[in-house]
């Protein structure tokens, strides 16, 4: 009869115990919050990487203040100034104008949930407004999904939590 004598299982019992599921499922909750905040608010790409869509030229008229009158409404609030939002002239769709729907998702730190923590919105309403823009849940505002992760996205949580790993010096 041959045996062996394992040695060193305590330590790599100590390492495996070292890993707190919370700080490793906040980083990675930050990391996909931000390419996704970018991914969205900024370049306008939806899931699949194509662009989400295309603004309507009146749309456009508000978003840029392009009017003939610029300084003064016109209907029920006639006489009153008009609301600046300072968006550039690009018409590619980014899903904010007044800038509230992307504070609330990238403004925000991760949110914490009973195993860990996850992205999202802390206003309903602008998670609905997600919601009716994101054809995965059959609203089909833009015909495409915008908040499934993307494949970079997985990836950059996956190195992130290798990255943890590496820093408690379990790999």
């Amino acid at each position: 009869m041959v045996t062996f004598q394992i040695t060193g299982l305590d330590e790599v019992i100590n390492r495996i115990n070292s890993i707190d599921l919370e700080q490793i499922s906040f980083r990675v909750a930050t990391q996909v919050r931000n390419d996704m905040f970018k991914r969205v608010f900024v370049d306008g790409k939806a899931s699949d990487g194509s662009q989400i869509g295309t603004y309507t030229t009146g749309y456009m008229k508000v978003r840029t203040n392009d009017f003939k009158s610029k300084n003064t409404v016109r209907g029920a609030n006639k006489g009153k100034p008009r609301f600046r939002y300072n968006h550039l002239n690009d018409p590619k769709v980014i899903l904010t104008l007044t800038g509230q729907m992307n504070e609330d998702f990238g403004g925000t730190v991760p949110i914490k949930i009973e195993n860990g923590h996850g992205i999202g919105f802390s206003n309903r309403k602008n998670y609905e407004k997600a919601m009716w823009q994101d054809d995965t849940k059959g609203k089909q505002r833009y015909n495409k999904p915008i908040w499934n992760l993307t494949k970079e996205e997985q990836e950059a949580a996956q190195a992130e939590v290798h990255n943890y790993l590496v820093d408690l010096g379990l790999v």
